[in-house]
């Protein structure tokens, strides 16, 4: 370093002591924005935000609240990447470009598609069912139609456990979720 910041004070081999302070021409300098420790010799072009914070799409950071647009689970957006998440709001499961190594942030996907409630965050699966809708086995949301395979009551199947009945159809019986045909 040449001449470090009056505030800061310090400069070790060619570095600034704290993470708030970037090295520019020399000079152990703040980025212009409070939220941003990581930037651009601009000052302005953020490159790495603090915790709570997420680098949006005009490299600058934005709160990482509920109301966050890539609806990321409150306090966990990615800090150094353009618009991404660590992990997906309740009613939503995160995409990747690649499944298999779980690299490359795509979205979180709405598990309302598909007519699912609440899905598991990482893989997608449905966890519970939009009313009028069952789980199947499968972890995917069947209408519960009157011709159901488990013979519940129209709209009367399970929501969260799977193939499972809340009501059975008049000449059935419910045990544990399962109907059983009346031997009468």
């Amino acid at each position: 370093c040449n001449e470090c910041d009056s505030k800061e004070g310090t400069c070790v081999e060619g570095t600034c002591v704290s993470e708030d302070y970037n090295l520019i021409n020399g000079v152990c300098t703040l980025c212009s924005s409070g939220s941003c420790i990581k930037c651009d010799n601009d000052k302005i072009t953020c490159r790495k935000c603090r915790e709570k914070y997420y680098l949006n799409s005009s490299n600058d950071c934005s709160v990482c609240d509920s109301s966050n647009p890539m609806h990321c689970e409150e306090n966990r957006c990615v800090t150094d990447k353009i618009n991404s998440c660590y992990e997906c709001a309740t009613g939503y499961f995160i995409v990747y470009e690649n499944e298999n190594t779980k690299e490359g942030f795509v979205e979180c996907r709405n598990c309302s598609v598909n007519n699912c409630n609440e899905c598991n965050k990482l893989d997608g699966k449905c966890i519970n069912c939009l009313d009028g809708y069952y789980l199947t086995k499968i972890n995917t949301c069947v209408k519960c139609e009157s011709n159901n395979p488990m013979h519940c009551v129209e709209n009367k199947c399970s929501l969260t456990l799977q193939e499972k009945c809340e009501e059975c159809q008049q000449g059935w019986y419910i045990v544990n979720g399962d109907c059983k045909k009346d031997s009468a």
